[in-house]
């Protein structure tokens, strides 16, 4: 995997970071519904041995537990691309590469919040993507290391 390649990922897990707490929040909402098959004095529900409903919930509950447990692995990846980021030793060039792969601005809202034009920053993009570290085990073992920016 390039630079570019790795740090591109970072949009795409911000989406399905999104698209998980969403799930997350039907579901709550569904658990929410779902009846209980009377209540006990002090308004606590009682399953009156319902093994079905208690069924469906604790099958919520693992549902939840594996959708919190896949945002937090995204989400120690996107670490990962911050602290790919920091590695940089230019702070234009880390600038660069927080407004593209962090914030997601355009190549022309980089610009303007840089105030440098569209070909400088892009010329800095190249020279950052050079120095930017992939971790290990998101390399290809067969690029050459010199081919970082993913130009062969």
């Amino acid at each position: 995997m390039t630079p570019k390649q790795y740090l591109k990922q970072g949009w795409r897990l911000k989406e399905l970071i999104q698209a998980h707490r969403d799930e997350l929040k039907n579901l709550r909402e569904l658990v929410g519904s779902m009846p209980a098959s009377g209540n006990r004095p002090g308004g606590t529900p009682s399953w009156n041995g319902n093994t079905a409903e208690q069924a469906r919930v604790i099958n919520a509950i693992d549902l939840e537990n594996r959708i919190t447990e896949e945002i937090a692995q995204m989400v120690a990846v996107l670490q990962e691309i911050h602290e790919a980021i920091e590695a940089v030793p230019d702070k234009n060039e880390r600038l660069v590469l927080r407004c593209r792969y962090i914030l997601f601005l355009s190549w022309a809202e980089t610009a303007s919040r840089m105030n440098y034009s569209y070909q400088q920053v892009r010329r800095i993009h190249g020279s950052a993507l050079q120095h930017t570290p992939v971790p290990e085990r998101y390399r290809d073992p067969t690029d050459d290391e010199g081919q970082k920016d993913g130009t062969k």
